[in-house]
């Protein structure tokens, strides 16, 4: 029976699999691409070399196929390639690598160079993805005699780079919800909250909610959570934190003072409870 590969995300780095019914025959893909995620400062018109690293941890030959694509992160984190499409921060188009195709040996490792031409004219972050699709040598044969699905796996690694002291540091919130009560210790009230990044380099943002009663004594402190909290350039992404004690306060008139805070800046916003983002 195949084995079943769940999506992993490091640093929201995502893999893709596709299963075929030959797999146990063909051997699984198992390899590791390191690193996972390289961040960078560059000034226009520098040349910057980044060494990577793949190891076979299977037991098959690996066929490697590699290419350069750009990237958004959804909403909740979740890297994405995407075609490239001439966008400012988007720079695969200024990458090229010094191998595309490959073969490695089962305990063998193989490292290629990702060469990024930093283009002029740009201000702020850049980003862009070199992503490693690997499948069994043997499938080539058992797909041309059984006419069966190809056994494969994807992995990217992600370049977060950014011109230096270039890029501006802005967010604003755009939207904030709360789920339905009543509230009680096996439903605590959850509040979700959306910020954009309306500057021109990435940011990582961390985010807090203090409440507040009708007197203004603080009542409670919520985190907001959301993994690395990267947000690229004209991007947006939840935030969510709870509140377990929402149930002891149930006639207290509560605001909640949100606050997300960053390099280089930090927004705010007060709105009463449930949140009423229009108010």
């Amino acid at each position: 029976m195949c084995s079943k590969f769940q999506a992993l995300f490091l640093f929201v780095i995502p893999i893709f699999l596709f299963f075929t019914d030959y797999c146990a025959k063909a051997g699984t893909v198992n390899f590791t691409v390191s690193p996972s995620v390289i961040e960078f400062d560059a000034v226009q018109g520098a040349v910057k070399m980044f060494p990577l690293s793949l190891y076979n941890q299977g037991t098959s030959a690996l066929e490697i196929r590699m290419s350069v694509s750009d990237f958004v992160l959804d909403p909740n984190g979740a890297s994405q390639l995407v075609l490239s499409d001439g966008e400012t921060h988007h720079w695969a188009q200024y990458v090229k690598l010094d191998s595309t195709s490959f073969k490695v040996e089962p305990g063998e490792g193989h490292t290629v160079r990702a060469i990024a031409n930093v283009p002029r004219g740009k201000l702020g972050g850049g980003y862009f993805a070199v992503v490693f699709y690997a499948r069994p040598e043997t499938v080539k044969e058992q797909k041309r005699r059984t006419g069966g699905v190809v056994l494969g796996a994807q992995v990217a690694t992600l370049f977060i780079g950014e011109i230096t002291r270039t890029g501006s540091h802005r967010g604003r919130i755009i939207s904030a919800e709360v789920n339905p009560g009543p509230y009680s210790t096996e439903n605590p009230l959850s509040m979700r909250i959306m910020v954009e990044n309306t500057g021109t380099t990435h940011i990582k943002v961390k985010g807090s909610i203090t409440l507040r009663n009708e007197q203004g004594k603080v009542i409670d402190r919520v985190h907001l959570e959301s993994g690395s909290g990267l947000i690229l350039p004209n991007g947006r992404r939840y935030f969510q934190g709870f509140w377990p004690h929402a149930h002891k306060f149930p006639n207290e008139k509560v605001t909640a003072d949100i606050k997300f805070r960053f390099p280089g800046g930090n927004v705010r916003k007060s709105l009463p409870l449930p949140l009423d983002f229009q108010k």
